[in-house]
């Protein structure tokens, strides 16, 4: 077994052997590509620290981990240690997640198998054992760039809370794959939680552009019909109102008057909102005027139009359902909401999962109870997509939605 001080444990040197060890059959295309690579990293047990328990008790501060997280911690890293293969297996994945032996990004990591034979009820603590391992660059990185301490805790509080959501979904502790490519985000310096919500860029790439009158400064989502032909002075499309909904009617803009504000390739900030805490509306405009201080200075290369965020809590209809002074209201009001789709994702946030009887859904809260209600009625929750651009962060709540008014307000002057 690999114990700390350990200098000369055994890495398995053929790649089949390993896969064959481990009964991993159809391995990632990338595993076997960049196995050498891997395998020519190693130069000792002092690369291995990640797999010892001093690692995770001194990382603790930052997790946040209580003793029954930190003792599933401790059970997965025991098994590892004693088994060659394990540990061959998860140096690889750390190599490709965080070695640049080849770009992370590029990975399907949801779809890479665990190694569930030699793990069996635990194998879902290797993906999160092996996220986790990046914490010393992690916090060289944040010193290099000014960020404080209390973001990095804040930001590395979301380890919790994950493992306790993917136990109440699987029974066991530890992540499902499709989570360990969001906590990439978090161990490779892109995503911060800056006050109540979680920030990271993200290059706007839908065919959906927005464009601002020059005198009133009135903005416009206009799903693009590119162009004309005949005039590049203008430009056309299906305005969309800022409640997500696209008007079938194809408009003209003189490009004279209305000036592009985004469109796509144009860099913006992702938000999202942790869970493991009420959302105070009061609380998310100090967040926002931090991001807006901070980002510019991480990423100087980059210029930010504004934030970004695809939620369930942007379903127009919880409008409807919910209170009018709803922190969850308020939040989605600010934002100028350009696309919707059928999504289920508010069961598992806000009842863990689906069930096939909707009658037996939890009525535990009154978001509980107003959901449950608006789906037993025979309608659908949907999700949405929304922006509010840096422009008009400070022009007043609902600066979109109410105070800009309607777009089909707009369409006479077209016409």
């Amino acid at each position: 077994m690999l114990q700390p001080n350990q200098k000369n444990t055994r890495l398995i040197q053929s790649f089949h052997e390993l896969m064959a060890l481990l009964h991993i059959q159809n391995p990632p295309e990338e595993w076997g590509k960049n196995w050498e690579n891997a395998i020519a990293l190693y130069k000792g047990d002092q690369q291995l620290y990640f797999l010892s328990n001093q690692y995770i008790s001194e990382a603790n501060p930052y997790f946040k981990l209580n003793e029954e997280k930190s003792a599933a911690f401790y059970h997965a890293l025991e098994l590892i240690r004693g088994r060659e293969d394990l540990i061959t297996l998860a140096w690889l994945w750390k190599c490709l997640l965080y070695e640049e032996i080849s770009p992370s990004d590029a990975y399907d990591v949801a779809s890479w198998p665990l190694p569930e034979v030699a793990m069996g009820a635990v194998a879902q603590m290797f993906p999160l054992i092996v996220a986790v391992s990046n914490l010393p660059w992690l916090r060289e990185n944040y010193k290099m760039r000014g960020l404080t301490e209390s973001i990095l805790f804040d930001t590395l509080s979301d380890i919790g809370i994950i493992m306790e959501e993917s136990r109440k979904r699987t029974g066991v502790w530890g992540i499902e794959n499709f989570l360990l490519g969001w906590l990439l985000n978090h161990f490779q310096g892109r995503l911060f939680r800056i006050g109540r919500l979680q920030f990271m860029p993200e290059k706007y790439d839908l065919r959906i552009s927005v464009y601002r009158h020059k005198n009133t400064r009135k903005v416009i989502a206009l799903e693009e019909g590119g162009r004309l032909t005949d005039n590049a002075d203008f430009t056309k499309g299906c305005p969309i109102t800022p409640l997500g909904k696209v008007l079938p009617k194809t408009v003209k803009l003189s490009l004279a008057e209305w000036e592009a504000v985004l469109i796509q390739g144009d860099t913006m900030l992702d938000v999202h909102i942790p869970r493991g805490g009420k959302l105070e509306y009061d609380r998310l405009d100090e967040s926002y005027r931090s991001a807006l201080a901070t980002y510019p200075k991480l990423f100087p290369k980059q210029q930010f139009k504004g934030f970004i965020c695809h939620t369930w809590m942007f379903d127009p209809l919880l409008q409807k359902i919910l209170p009018e002074d709803s922190n969850l209201v308020k939040f989605q009001r600010d934002f100028y909401l350009y696309r919707i789709v059928d999504d289920d994702s508010v069961f598992e946030t806000v009842f863990v999962s689906k069930p096939e009887d909707l009658h037996t859904l939890p009525e535990e809260t009154s978001l509980q109870r107003a959901i449950k209600g608006h789906v037993l009625s025979g309608k659908q929750m949907r999700s949405a997509a929304g922006f509010l651009l840096f422009d008009d962060l400070y022009s007043g709540p609902a600066y979109y939605q109410k105070k800009q008014g309607e777009v089909q307000s707009l369409l006479k002057s077209w016409e």
